[in-house]
């Protein structure tokens, strides 16, 4: 029943936007953009954002949030935004003929899509399962009624299931032309508009948190000192039982953080919601991370590519921030610790680990600390193998640009 009702609200919400684009003239050089569910600025669709406020004369990017924070902000740094729901949100969005996200389209406000050209940037080239990929079981193909057709696409918020999508490869769309099932002809072929800031020199006009703006002093202090940064950023597990690099001991973390600190290292790093410790509560956990001296923590919620721009070594486990992080062809160490239970028992993998992942691979925190003194040593073997992957996951170098002349030719 409840479903039901979810689709006949759409349908007249649907009708009633399509009514009200009759009154709204499209404007061919308006973008509105969005992220994560309304509640970031960062990711794909900020740079975007971002690329056609101050590099594209004669267009102009709107931003849509839910979050209040986020509209003070880009206010305050003299970018137009708007709540999803305000009157101003709702015009700009009738009026912009392109709307655009990185995670889904309840990033904005999906009703007021109805007329616009929609694309979705999405957040990553998929190392584990996503989308339909999850059940193991390839997509059911129905039989295209013209009845069903006309129903599903009225149901559909904002008509947002003949959107486009973006890919970065050939082998990028026969990954999510399975995950997220369309047409060839609705994947837009591109570079993530947020690895941009890792190989060019774009974004002088970045705004980041003000914690993050002095994290970035304080890695470019280091770094005039000698020391090395190390990322840390693994993937979300779904079963919610993180454990920060595989330590189920307070202990064990601040002995790595003095192993740190004796090697002249800063990590910088950030906690998934799910992460447990069995020794102490989480808690008295979080009050000991004020002990820290060479572990940060950032904000789940927080543009982590800068950061990464000045990272020397990267460790990560299954998370597609190592694709993005193949343009600087810098060390990689993999960390799967909890492999074997990721593939049975959480997500999975779509690749066999070793074919997507040209680093060397640690599963213990004594081979993680001997490879990251290998690694700041110098010592790496990689480089070639990274270069090959990276030529298959990204046949561009070009993000924002190219996307906007993709889609300029729809």
């Amino acid at each position: 029943m409840f479903f039901l009702f979810e689709q006949f609200k759409n349908i007249i919400i649907n009708i009633f936007f399509l009514f009200l684009n009759l009154f709204i003239k499209k404007d061919d050089n308006l973008y509105l953009c969005g992220s994560w569910f309304g509640n970031r600025f960062a990711d794909n669709s900020s740079y975007f954002f971002l690329y056609i406020n101050n590099y594209c004369k004669g267009k102009k990017a709107i931003w849509i949030t839910k979050n209040k924070e986020i509209l003070a902000m880009l206010i305050e740094n003299h970018y137009e935004a708007y709540m999803a729901w305000s009157l101003k949100g709702i015009y700009y969005a009738l009026k912009a003929k392109y709307h655009l996200v990185d995670q889904g389209y309840d990033d904005i406000n999906p009703y007021t899509s109805v007329n616009s050209i929609k694309l979705n940037l999405w957040h990553g080239f998929a190392l584990k399962k996503v989308g339909k990929l999850r059940f193991n079981k390839p997509p059911k193909r129905k039989k295209s009624f013209p009845l069903r057709k006309f129903i599903n696409k009225f149901t559909s918020q904002g008509f947002w299931r003949e959107s486009y999508f973006l890919i970065t490869s050939q082998l990028s769309k026969e990954i999510y032309i399975k995950a997220y099932p369309r047409s060839e002809d609705k994947m837009l072929l591109a570079n993530y508009p947020r690895n941009e800031l890792l190989i060019k020199d774009l974004f002088d006009h970045l705004i980041l948190d003000k914690n993050i703006l002095s994290l970035l002093t304080r890695i470019d202090n280091a770094k005039n000192k000698g020391m090395k940064i190390i990322g840390y950023f693994p993937t979300f597990r779904d079963a919610g039982d993180d454990l920060f690099l595989g330590i189920s001991e307070l202990e064990g973390i601040l002995d790595f953080d003095k192993f740190l600190e004796e090697n002249k290292i800063i990590m910088v790093t950030k906690f998934h919601f799910g992460i447990q410790l069995t020794s102490s509560s989480l808690k008295n956990f979080i009050l000991q991370l004020e002990k820290l001296n060479s572990i940060i923590i950032i904000n789940e919620q927080n543009d982590i590519y800068p950061i990464l721009k000045k990272t020397d070594v990267l460790i990560t486990d299954y998370s597609s921030i190592s694709c993005d992080f193949l343009w600087l062809n810098r060390p990689i160490i993999y960390y799967p610790y909890d492999l074997q239970n990721y593939i049975e028992k959480d997500r999975g993998l779509i690749f066999d680990y070793d074919e997507i992942t040209p680093g060397i691979k640690v599963f213990n925190i004594k081979e993680l600390k001997k490879e990251i003194l290998n690694a700041i040593a110098g010592n790496d073997e990689y480089q070639n193998e990274r270069e090959k992957l990276m030529k298959k996951v990204f046949e561009l170098k070009e993000g924002s640009e190219e996307i906007i002349n993709q889609l300029s030719r729809i």
